[in-house]
């Protein structure tokens, strides 16, 4: 078997390792890293989505990973609540 040398190895492929591997591959600094992605499952059984808010705040690169925008939702308490306008798109909760 021949030997492979990569510049980095990650191990996993949750968020932070996917977040990494994002990072370090559109880095300028090099001309293409060589970059090894270990995950043990083949599928993961505990999926996650990534949300956050303010898409405006997001690199352009990553915009194209935004699947759902909620401008306006309601959070409430037995009979208290209030409801959040963002309709500017600076506070937006997205997915």
């Amino acid at each position: 078997m021949e030997k492979q040398v990569f510049d980095y190895i990650i191990c996993g492929g949750g968020a932070s390792g996917l977040l990494l591997l994002d990072a370090l591959s559109s880095d300028s600094y090099f001309k293409t890293p060589s970059i090894l992605l270990i995950e043990q499952e083949v599928k993961n059984s505990n999926d996650r989505t990534w949300c956050f808010w303010g898409q405006q705040q997001l690199p352009a690169y990553l915009q194209s990973l935004v699947t759902k925008t909620w401008s306006h939702w309601r959070v409430g308490m037995g009979e208290q609540s209030t409801c959040h306008d963002a309709s500017d798109g600076t506070h937006a909760y997205c997915c």
